[in-house]
C-alpha cells in the first residue's frame, strides 16, 4: 500500500527543503536483485555525488521510510538503485512500483564524498549496493576533473549480481588515468572479463591504494569497510584520507515530538569553536543553540534521521525525537537533542 495524492500533478509547486511527491518515469533493472527507480521532482532540485533521499511510504502498519543514496543527480530527475530484500518492509514496495505511480520524498540530504583536488588520487571502494554512489561521483568528475586517476574496486557475491557495474566501467573508459576492479567471492564459475575470485587481501589493498596524497571512499556492509579500512591503512594512506559509510537499518520510531525533560538554564560550550552559551527550553535544540551562537554545524534532514548532525558530547542529552538510527554511546543528533545539564559539544 502505497502513501499516495490522487494526481500529484494538481498539487500546488513544492518546497525545495520538504517532503513532496515525485513521479516515477523509468524503472530500470540493474541485476536480479536491485532496481534502478528514475522520477520526476517537481521541485527540480540537483545533488551533489553521494547524497541522498528519503523516500515515505505506508504499508498496513503504518507510515515507513528509508534513505537512499542517489545514483542520478541530474536537476528535477532524481534516481536510487534500491536492493530488494525479500523480508524487508520498504524495498518490496519499491520494486512494486510502476512508471507513473508518484513517490513522496525529501532531501537531497547529506554532504559532497570527495574533495574537488583533481591532483588526488581517488579510490572509491565499494561491496554490494554500496557500490550506488560511485556512478554520481565519476560523472561529476568527468565534468570537473578528468584527468584525475581514479580506481574502483567493486566486490559482488556473485557474477550475475553485478549491478551498475557496466556504467561503471564504461564511464571509467573515458577518464585517461583509471581502472576497475572486481570481485566475486561466490564459489569459482565464469567470471566476468577482468574480474577475480575472492576479497581483497592487504595485499590488493597495498598494490590499489592510492599514494599518501590520495584519499578513498568506502561504502558496504560493516565488515567489509572494516577490512578495507585496515588494509588501507596498513598500506599506509592516512586515517583522515578515508571516508567511510557503512549500511545499517533505520529503527522504527514513533514520530512524535517530546518536550524537553528540564527546562534549564545550563551551560553548552562547543569546543571546536570555544564558543559558550546558556541554554533553555526556549532555544531550541543543541543544533538551534549552536546556530544562533555563530557555530557552523553539519545538518541534514533535521528530523533526526540521516546522522549528518551526529556529534560526541560530554554530559547528559536527551533526544526529543526518538532517533531513527542507532546512536553510540557519548553522542547525539545535535538536530532533535537538548542538554538536561551542562554540556560540551565537540563540534
Amino acid at each position: 500500500m502505497l502513501d499516495t495524492p490522487a494526481d500529484p500533478r494538481t498539487l500546488p509547486a513544492p518546497e525545495p527543503d520538504r517532503p513532496r511527491y515525485a513521479t516515477v518515469t523509468e524503472l530500470r533493472e540493474e541485476s536480479p536483485t536491485v532496481t534502478t527507480v528514475r522520477l520526476h521532482d517537481p521541485a527540480g532540485l540537483g545533488a551533489a555525488p553521494g547524497q541522498h533521499l528519503r523516500v515515505h511510504l505506508a504499508d498496513g502498519r503504518g507510515p515507513a521510510w528509508r534513505c537512499y543514496t542517489l545514483t542520478g543527480t541530474a536537476p528535477g530527475a532524481p534516481a536510487i538503485s534500491v536492493k530488494r530484500v525479500p523480508d524487508g518492509r520498504v524495498s518490496p514496495l519499491l520494486h512494486a512500483l510502476r512508471v507513473g505511480t508518484p513517490l513522496r520524498i525529501s532531501g537531497p540530504y547529506g554532504a559532497p564524498l570527495v574533495s574537488a583536488d583533481r591532483s588526488r588520487p581517488l579510490l572509491p571502494a565499494v561491496a554490494g549496493v554500496g557500490v550506488t554512489p560511485v556512478v554520481p561521483i565519476l560523472r561529476a568528475l568527468a565534468e570537473s576533473t578528468p584527468d584525475r586517476p581514479v580506481t574502483v574496486l567493486n566486490v559482488v557475491r556473485t557474477p550475475e549480481d553485478t549491478p551498475l557495474w557496466p556504467d561503471i566501467t564504461a564511464l571509467l573508459a573515458g577518464f585517461p588515468r583509471a581502472a576497475g576492479r572486481l570481485y566475486v567471492t561466490a564459489a569459482p564459475g565464469p567470471l566476468p572479463p577482468g574480474a577475480r575470485h575472492g576479497r581483497p587481501t592487504e595485499a590488493d589493498y597495498a598494490r590499489l591504494a592510492p599514494d599518501p596524497g590520495g584519499e578513498a571512499y568506502l561504502c558496504g556492509p560493516g565488515e567489509f569497510v572494516k577490512a578495507a579500512r585496515s588494509g588501507l591503512l596498513a598500506a599506509g594512506l592516512a586515517a583522515d584520507t578515508i571516508t567511510d559509510e557503512r549500511f545499517f537499518s533505520p529503527v522504527e520510531v514513533p514520530l512524535t515530538d517530546r518536550p524537553p525533560p528540564a527546562p534549564g538554564p545550563f551551560t553548552v560550550r562547543f569546543a571546536t569553536s570555544g564558543a559558550e552559551a546558556t541554554w533553555t527550553a526556549d532555544d531550541g535544540t543543541l543544533l538551534d543553540l549552536g546556530e544562533s551562537t555563530g557555530v557552523r554545524l553539519p545538518s541534514a534532514c533535521r528530523a533526526g534521521s540521516c546522522g549528518t548532525c551526529l556529534q560526541r558530547v560530554e554530559g547528559a542529552t536527551a533526544h526529543l525525537i526518538a532517533p531513527g538510527l542507532p546512536v553510540p554511546a557519548g553522542h547525539a543528533l545535535l538536530c532533535c537533542a537538548v542538554p538536561t545539564g551542562a554540556v560540551t559539544v565537540h563540534a
